[in-house]
């Protein structure tokens, strides 16, 4: 049994057989706050990842059940419901879709929607030696910049092959990357070395990927940061007027851009002059 934590959020996850517990680990190794060997009868898991036989897996949890699942669609599920079980509640702050990686204790935030370079960005400051909070979800407690993000496997498109190949010339081998019945899957330690225990958000950036257009950084003004860090906000329900007096008072107090291009390979160069100096 093994209980994951996130932003004051827990789940269980059982995994019986070895085949079930080395996909756990690379999904969720960086969020493991307890493990106990053997299965406890007397503790309730919120997902049951059981291998039945080869490459097949079967998903259990209260309000679905998939079976059969091959590797590449167990992970997949387990990576989809895992985050839905750690994103459920956020009984304080702020939680964006964004990414977040680290100099030092310095964090840069980079909130976007899906399709904006999120991925693609955090993977190159990892190569330039940032360390790997998230590339999913991002918790700010509430009148703070102190950051902590949802550190599972960075998730790319299957048509990324070419971009990781320039990242990556050497290979990568398979205990980092793995295909899911839907991506290519990098794991945390692969994208990153682990952050520092008090990461604060130095700087907010805003990736665009823009076809056949240059790297370009641009400052953008608090109350266009405002606009569009809302449209992120995934908790506004649970906030009072949705989390707008905390988003405005985030963007007031921490400088934000756009930065947009076709290649981020040339991003750390940049980011690094708005984070400054630890």
């Amino acid at each position: 049994m093994t209980t994951l934590a996130f932003a004051g959020t827990t789940t269980v996850i059982r995994c019986e057989g070895a085949a079930a517990e080395e996909l756990l680990q690379f999904v969720w190794s960086r969020h493991v706050r307890t493990k106990s060997a053997g299965a406890d009868a007397d503790t309730d898991a919120d997902i049951t990842l059981r291998a039945i036989a080869a490459n097949r897996f079967l998903l259990l949890e209260a309000e679905r059940h998939e079976s059969d699942l091959d590797t590449a669609a167990a992970l997949d599920a387990l990576t989809e419901r895992g985050t839905h079980k750690l994103a459920r509640t956020s009984p304080d702050g702020l939680l964006f879709h964004a990414a977040v990686m680290a100099r030092g204790s310095r964090a840069v935030l980079c909130p976007g929607l899906s399709g904006a370079g999120k991925s693609s960005l955090a993977m190159w400051l990892g190569r330039a030696g940032y360390a790997y909070l998230t590339d999913e979800l991002a918790h700010l407690a509430t009148g703070s910049v102190s950051v902590f993000g949802l550190a599972r496997p960075l998730c790319f498109k299957p048509s990324a092959h070419a971009m990781l190949a320039g990242a990556f010339p050497d290979g990568l081998g398979g205990a980092t990357m793995r295909r899911s019945a839907t991506s290519l899957m990098m794991a945390p330690d692969g994208a990153g070395p682990s952050p520092s225990d008090d990461c604060a958000v130095r700087a907010i950036v805003f990736p665009r990927y823009a076809p056949a257009s240059p790297l370009a950084l641009r400052t953008i003004t608090a109350g266009d940061a405002a606009i569009r860090l809302m449209s992120t906000l995934i908790n506004t329900l649970a906030l009072v007027r949705h989390g707008l007096p905390d988003v405005s008072r985030l963007s007031r107090h921490v400088p934000a851009f756009e930065l947009s291009g076709d290649d981020f390979s040339g991003s750390a160069e940049l980011i690094d002059a708005v984070l400054g100096a630890e």
